[in-house]
């Protein structure tokens, strides 16, 4: 939670229970906001792995080639979705 909303949180539980809502909608809305994080950063977490993947394979390769050139279909299927997202930005090696 921001300073702003536990200020207002502190705020709301003084005045008691006339804030009951206030305070629910606060949380309601601090739960939201959680995640939208957890999903930011499991997209980041996914594109990690498929790094990891990426250049084990390429080592093993001994080349950035083998991975850059494999179709999505010849892609592990937890990637596949993920790479096609990626296909818009170009791979930096």
């Amino acid at each position: 939670m921001s300073l702003k909303d536990i200020r207002e949180y502190i705020h709301l539980a003084m005045e008691g229970d006339s804030t009951i809502e206030e305070r629910l909608q606060l949380f309601y809305r601090q739960r939201q906001i959680l995640q939208a994080q957890m999903e930011e950063l499991q997209h980041t977490m996914d594109v990690l792995d498929f790094k990891c993947w990426y250049y084990e394979t390429a080592r093993d390769a001994g080349t950035v080639q083998v991975p850059q050139s494999m179709s999505v279909e010849e892609l592990p299927p937890q990637f596949r979705n993920l790479k096609r997202d990626l296909a818009k930005v170009p791979i930096v090696d």
